[in-house]
């Protein structure tokens, strides 16, 4: 039975969306739009997005929705898309047709409805004086466990613009198997749960069916080897030299080895997200000219610590 199960995802996650389309509004976003996958294994999508034909540098787990809103582009610029259904696994299917469009500009018309020279009601003026906001993130803080009670707490960074935040939970990295739900705008989270390791992490819904994910945080509650979590990586530094990317980071009291988690804006790990081990300098190729944010997390038994300050390579 498990065996016909098994050969039933598989099948049932081979089976990618039927088509997608692009549709533009003035300004930098863009949404991508696609039919639902009708099969009862999907349970989420992919989007690949990337300047080259059937070349992807980016990817975004949309979850459970038919659209995705991409703010990453650089006006005049020619951005291609293609879209891939996966269930739990992640199996992943075969990606859709491709479509692409050309970033429009962002429109310089000053908005009336605030008065002369004043911000919108509701606005603020961008940070550090600049014309665009932060990007938008979650950090999701290290779990405190006190006995069986966990509890969960993170924050919003950059131009978040949240409806609701949903909190997900896996036996393993990635999972959300063992509790996946909304909880509103609060951001933190208390739960009373059995032994054994947790792999979490918090998504934000936002306008136009988008979502930002959080770094993911592990922990462990009554797990024998774990006497305290790790501390946080501290002074991340970066560097780049003939497309070679370098990162590198003092030692975390506690840790057994370490994740880097590079992405192509602030808080996302679209490049890398992976287990580098005891050292404490990693070095990659990179794309030229694609912009690069990293940070670390330490990692031992307990689980795993808070991402260290990121730093922006390029």
């Amino acid at each position: 039975m498990l065996r016909r199960f098994r050969s039933c995802l598989v099948t049932l996650a081979f089976v990618a969306s039927s088509s997608i389309a692009a549709a533009q509004t003035p300004g930098l976003p863009v949404t991508v739009a696609w039919d639902a996958n009708s099969e009862p294994a999907v349970i989420g999508y992919r989007v690949y997005v990337g300047s080259v034909p059937s070349v992807y540098s980016e990817t975004f787990d949309s979850g459970n929705t038919t659209s995705f809103t991409y703010r990453n582009g650089i006006a005049g610029q020619r951005y291609y898309f293609a879209v891939a259904a996966y269930s739990a696994g992640p199996l992943e299917g075969p990606r859709s047709s491709e479509v692409s469009t050309v970033i429009a500009p962002a429109s310089s018309t000053p908005p009336t409805s605030g008065g002369g020279g004043q911000p919108p009601p509701g606005g603020s003026p961008p940070p550090d004086g600049g014309g665009e906001l932060a990007p938008p993130g979650i950090v999701l803080e290290p779990a405190t466990v006190d006995g069986t009670t966990v509890t969960l707490s993170w924050q919003a960074e950059g131009s978040l613009d949240v409806i609701e935040y949903l909190v997900e939970v896996g036996s393993t990295p990635g999972g959300s198997d063992l509790y996946n739900a909304p909880v509103g705008i609060q951001t933190s989270i208390a739960s009373t749960v059995s032994s054994g390791s947790y792999f979490a992490r918090v998504r934000a819904r936002t306008p136009g069916d988008g979502s930002v994910l959080s770094n993911e945080v592990g922990f462990a509650v009554g797990e024998s080897g774990c006497s305290a979590m790790p501390k946080t990586p501290r002074e991340p530094s970066g560097s780049i030299t003939a497309g070679v990317a370098t990162l590198r980071w003092k030692q975390a009291g506690g840790a057994t080895s370490f994740i880097v988690q590079a992405g192509t804006a602030r808080g996302r790990s679209d490049l890398f997200n992976g287990d580098v081990g005891i050292t404490r300098t990693v070095s990659a190729n990179v794309p030229v000219g694609l912009p690069i944010y990293a940070r670390v997390i330490a990692v031992n038994a307990c689980g795993q610590s808070a991402a260290s300050p990121e730093v922006r390579i390029q």
